[in-house]
């Protein structure tokens, strides 16, 4: 485990060099794709085509159903979202949210198929949907990059291993996030 002082000195310096990125992209036969391989990366239609096929079979995520409270946390450094949950962290220092935007971020996460560009960018986890029982213990998490590009769920649970890709509706994420963002603490050694 890296230690919380190194975390702001680490995330300084990506954030320094600029994006560091390297795209994946899936090559194959190109005849209304049925799978990632099925899609040809030089036929614009094939991932068209792949794209709305992700979106059409996309299977809501179950976020903890026995979450009696969910809160939003930020860091503006990278955290360990598993070692938050290990050690039951986040609830000093996040702020609850309202039944509408607890019911809108369900709506919100989504399992699919693998996109057809995988993104290899570092994005830390800046936000965490926390998810806590009656008795404050963090049972799971959301957690998120600042743009929620990238999206993880602690502990994960995907339905099979061709739909373990998270995908987000991430306008509604921002709206969650833009209506607590005042009174959100900013914690600059997460």
């Amino acid at each position: 485990m890296v230690p919380r002082a190194f975390c702001a000195a680490i995330f300084a310096l990506f954030a320094a060099a600029g994006p560091v990125c390297a795209g994946d992209v899936a090559a194959g036969a190109s005849s209304g794709p049925r799978t990632l391989a099925d899609a040809d990366a030089s036929d614009p239609d094939g991932i068209a085509a792949w794209e709305r096929h992700r979106d059409a079979v996309k299977i809501a995520a179950t976020l903890f159903p026995d979450a009696a409270f969910v809160r939003l946390y930020r860091c503006d450094c990278a955290f360990d979202a598993e070692r938050m949950i290990a050690d039951n962290e986040g609830w000093d220092g996040s702020v609850p949210l309202r039944e509408s935007e607890v019911s809108s971020l369900r709506r919100a996460v989504f399992y699919a198929p693998e996109p057809h560009i995988v993104d290899a960018c570092y994005k830390p986890f800046q936000y965490g949907f926390l998810f806590f029982d009656a008795d404050r213990r963090l049972i799971g998490m959301v957690a998120a990059s600042f743009s929620m590009e990238y999206v993880q769920i602690f502990p994960a649970s995907p339905p099979s291993t061709d739909m373990a890709t998270i995908m987000v509706d991430r306008l509604r994420l921002h709206a969650i996030v833009d209506a607590h963002k005042a009174r959100l603490p900013r914690k600059l050694g997460c």
